[in-house]
């Protein structure tokens, strides 16, 4: 929010339009660990790309994989889907069918943090300590199509 300094009026960059705007999201990225020598050589495997080159997932609220995109599209979401994928909210912000008037009163900054892998064992690794079934973990990376998963 920004206030003017010509009277006590209050400009929000987010406002209650944005109740039922889509939000779509995209993104490049480069994968944390690099394809080996022979991979990249002989399976044209890359390491770095965008979201077209990708099948993305969205992290729910507790870390576990939730919405799953189709390969190679660009991330639709409401205000809603995002405030509730964000780790960490106040409980009061998710209760009912739309985002509480907290969020235009007092502002709300969302970061929102892109991992890609291309092998299930390395997202594996990102499970520990997490909840969810193992089955929800298995994602299918490769490195013809890398998994990213998105964290707000």
């Amino acid at each position: 929010h920004i206030l003017r300094n010509n009277g006590l009026f209050v400009d929000s960059f987010v406002g209650l339009s944005a109740v039922g705007a889509t939000f779509q999201l995209g993104y490049s990225y480069e994968l944390r660990r690099k394809l080996p020598e022979m991979t990249r050589t002989f399976l044209n495997g890359q390491s770095h790309g965008d979201h077209a080159k990708t099948r993305t997932v969205l992290l729910d609220s507790n870390g576990v994989p939730g919405k799953r995109f189709p390969f190679g599209s660009k991330m639709k979401l409401t205000l809603r889907e995002l405030l509730g994928a964000a780790q960490g909210l106040p409980q009061q912000l998710l209760e009912g069918t739309e985002p509480t008037w907290e969020v235009f009163r007092d502002g709300l900054a969302l970061d929102v943090e892109v991992l890609c892998y291309n092998e299930d064992v390395e997202i594996q690794k990102v499970r520990l300590g997490r909840a969810g079934n193992e089955e929800d973990w298995h994602l299918g990376a490769s490195s013809d199509v890398p998994v990213c998963l998105v964290r707000v």
